[in-house]
């Protein structure tokens, strides 16, 4: 009954202030009056009583909105602070209505915004979001610092509210975006709440994209190499507007491979507008293709591919080339003696089988075992220079058998073919004899009475004793 009995109070009330108007002053003063009433009231903790207050304060909000709302729409920004800080839900809702239809909305502070988003009354909250969500673009753009504020709000419904207005406003009036997004790129280099860097980075990413600004080098370094991984994550988003020219090819390399996808897309397009710079420092090119993601490598190895149609593999050099093969990825390495096959000839087969002819690689050395025959073959400077080549190859421990017997023929061959050539490759063959595994140590043995027969003064392990006749105890028939 009391409920109805208040609710008619209000029917009435409204009715006495529709017939009969209500003056200026009056509607002032029952503004003030009224306000001040309601703040003053302390409602309890929990139960009837509390409920109670709650629905007369309502409808009392309810009545001033129907009979002041000129008033309503021109409170100053103290009076709405304590309506939304007021723990009863319905004084922060008058605010909230206050301000979606104030006068002066234009020029209320992003703080009273900011109140309204962290009020613990969900209804509230709703309010500050339509606040945001309905402030004219044309009137935000002349406010970026309450742009940047809301972005950097501790309050993520107040960052959320506002995204679709810093898009609005960045897309419409792309130098105020800029500002923007140069401001929140700063703000990344500092500490700041849970949850604000990554949102930073998802405007920078998206809403700010088009508008982002051009950053020195050295900045978007330092991003890069920052510790928060959202102020890297921006300076990925930055090194796509470098030019290739403004970063050393080394970094590009070590960029090109970063942990972060965007960081390592954007490091690719510089190095592909690099493609000319790699002809002078083919070296760097090499280096591009090791590092430990997938897609870096393949990103690599089709640049690698389009500096060879473009400038051909005399001006990647033996030195890359070798450097391609140096690599701990079998991609990359088989890459590498693809690329020897093809470039190996006369002129600089001696640099290949001089520096490869130490490296570890199994397969390696199986693809140098392959070259002997075409390339040094008849060339005694070769084999001084091929010596270490030959004691790795045949030193492998049961691993490497294709490239030990390659080998072995080759040294069969080239100690038969001249003596010089027998003394040079003797000490091998005399080491390796005696240190191989018994089983394998036969075609060293074959190889080395081969050269005894030719050359019987080239000092080897061995000597040959002749077989002597066997005869039986019963009689003369030679065995």
């Amino acid at each position: 009954m009391a409920e109805l009995r208040a609710d008619g109070a209000v029917a009435t009330a409204k009715r006495i202030a529709d017939s009969h108007g209500l003056t200026v002053d009056v509607q002032r003063d029952t503004t003030v009056r009224s306000l001040a009433s309601l703040l003053a009231l302390q409602p309890p903790a929990e139960g009837d009583a509390l409920v109670l207050m709650q629905s007369r304060v309502a409808r009392a909000c309810a009545l001033l909105r129907h009979l002041v709302p000129q008033q309503l729409a021109q409170l100053a920004v103290p009076m709405l602070e304590a309506l939304i800080a007021h723990p009863l839900a319905a004084l922060g809702e008058l605010a909230g209505d206050a301000m979606l239809n104030h006068a002066h909305r234009a020029s209320l502070p992003a703080v009273l915004v900011e109140a309204l988003l962290a009020s613990p009354h969900a209804s509230v909250r709703l309010l500050g979001g339509r606040v945001v969500a309905t402030t004219p673009v044309d009137v935000a753009k002349d406010d970026p610092a309450a742009l940047i504020a809301f972005a950097l709000s501790i309050n993520a419904e107040l960052r959320e509210g506002t995204r679709q207005l810093v898009g609005a406003v960045a897309s419409a009036y792309p130098d105020v975006g800029r500002e923007v997004a140069t401001a929140l790129i700063a703000a990344l280099q500092k500490a700041q709440a849970t949850g604000v860097p990554a949102h930073v980075v998802s405007l920078l990413s998206h809403e700010l994209n088009g508008c982002l600004p051009t950053v020195p080098a050295p900045t978007v370094l330092k991003l890069i190499g920052a510790l928060s991984p959202h102020a890297r994550q921006a300076g990925g988003l930055l090194l796509a507007q470098l030019s290739a020219d403004e970063l050393e090819l080394d970094a590009l390399a070590k960029l090109a491979h970063h942990e972060i996808a965007t960081i390592r897309q954007s490091a690719w397009q510089l190095a592909s507008a690099a493609l000319p710079r790699y002809k002078l420092a083919p070296i760097a090119l090499a280096r591009l293709l090791d590092g430990d993601w997938d897609d870096a490598r393949a990103f690599a190895l089709g640049l690698l591919d389009t500096f060879e149609a473009t400038y051909g593999l005399d001006a990647l050099g033996v030195d890359a080339i070798v450097t391609v093969c140096d690599s701990i990825r079998p991609t990359v390495e088989a890459a590498g003696k693809r690329l020897i096959l093809r470039h190996c000839n006369a002129a600089n087969a001696a640099a290949y089988l001089h520096k490869l002819s130490e490296h570890p690689s199994v397969s390696v050395q199986l693809l140098v075992s392959g070259l002997l025959q075409q390339h040094a073959a008849g060339k005694l400077d070769m084999l001084r220079v091929l010596l270490p080549y030959f004691t790795t190859v045949l030193s492998q421990v049961n691993r490497g058998k294709v490239a030990k017997l390659r080998v072995i023929e080759f040294l069969r061959a080239e100690a038969q073919r001249i003596n010089e050539a027998a003394t040079l490759l003797a000490p091998v063959l005399d080491r390796q004899s005696a240190t191989m595994a018994v089983t394998q140590r036969a075609p060293l043995i074959a190889t080395m009475v081969d050269v005894h027969d030719r050359y019987p003064d080239v000092a080897l392990p061995i000597a040959i004793t002749p077989v002597a006749p066997h005869r039986s105890n019963g009689g003369n028939h030679g065995v």
